[in-house]
């Protein structure tokens, strides 16, 4: 979708002001704050387009990256192994998170955290740049129906 540069001005006008609210007005705003704040947003956002459906958020300085339950991405895969106990809900992510980090990272296993549940996968860190080759890869293998399947085969059913 192609954008007006009208649109991009006011994002630009947003991040600043969002800048300026934040610093609590105790330093001037800078155009290189605002240019460094639109920067970032966007930086987010075509990160967010990259790893869809998955999406990844900042909260007070820990980077998350979540999944909703909506029954729907690769819903057929978790089917291949239903009778062992793997549903598409946040359980079921969770242990083929595991499982690829096992097998494509373990080098992560430490700094990683989960927090999911039924209705939402969830991942999460203090280092964004660890969460991004994280989330980056596993949603480079999810892409590839023979890696994600060979991947899926080693995860725990126990954690579902």
């Amino acid at each position: 979708m192609k954008r007006s540069w009208n649109t991009d001005i006011i994002r630009l006008l947003s991040a600043a002001v969002m800048i300026f609210c934040l610093t609590g007005c105790q330093k001037p705003l800078t155009d290189d704050t605002a240019a460094q704040a639109y920067t970032a947003e966007r930086q987010a956002e075509n990160m967010n387009i990259d790893i869809s459906p998955f999406r990844m958020d900042e909260f007070d300085g820990t980077y998350a990256v979540m999944l909703d339950m909506d029954g729907i991405y690769m819903a057929e895969l978790f089917e291949q192994r239903e009778d062992e106990g793997f549903l598409p809900n946040g359980y079921g992510w969770e242990a083929l998170a595991m499982a690829y980090i096992g097998e494509c990272c373990p080098e992560l296993e430490d700094m990683l955290e989960f927090d999911s549940e039924a209705d939402m996968f969830c991942v999460y860190c203090s280092d964004e740049a660890v969460l991004t080759e994280f989330i980056t890869g596993f949603k480079s293998a999810c892409d590839d129906s023979e890696k994600i399947a060979e991947i899926f085969a080693l995860a725990d059913a126990d954690m579902c």
